[in-house]
């Protein structure tokens, strides 16, 4: 997945607190498959730490590549293109350094922590 970003929005944030974030897949009640790249979540446990780079490829716009990348509130999906079945809570710990800009609804985070299934989305 890719993440643009421009100057105004490259600006990396730490959590203070937990944020609680989205992501499209499958899996089982303990573990969540992340749809791109079928990556395995085990339920409540921290993922590594994956460093954020950012890559810039104009002046004014950069891409990141490398991160957990996640959705703001679960109607994302309904965005997407692709169907997928299921719909993961995540956790971005306190004290995680992630990037999200104001009115978009992708959030890349350096950590994650797989919480459990969203069963009812309105």
């Amino acid at each position: 997945m890719c993440y643009k970003i421009t100057y105004k929005t490259n600006v990396p944030k730490i959590a203070r607190k937990a944020l609680y974030v989205y992501k499209t897949g499958g899996g089982t009640k303990n573990t969540f498959i992340s749809t791109l790249y079928e990556y395995r979540y085990k339920k409540d446990e921290l993922n590594k730490h994956i460093k954020i780079r950012v890559e810039r490829i104009r002046t004014w716009v950069s891409v990141i590549n490398q991160g957990y990348h996640s959705y703001t509130k679960p109607e994302a999906r309904r965005l997407l293109k692709e169907y997928y079945t299921k719909i993961g809570l995540f956790e971005i710990p306190k004290g995680t350094l992630y990037y999200h800009a104001k009115g978009k609804i992708v959030i890349v985070s350096e950590q994650i922590i797989f919480r459990g299934w969203v069963t009812c989305v309105t």
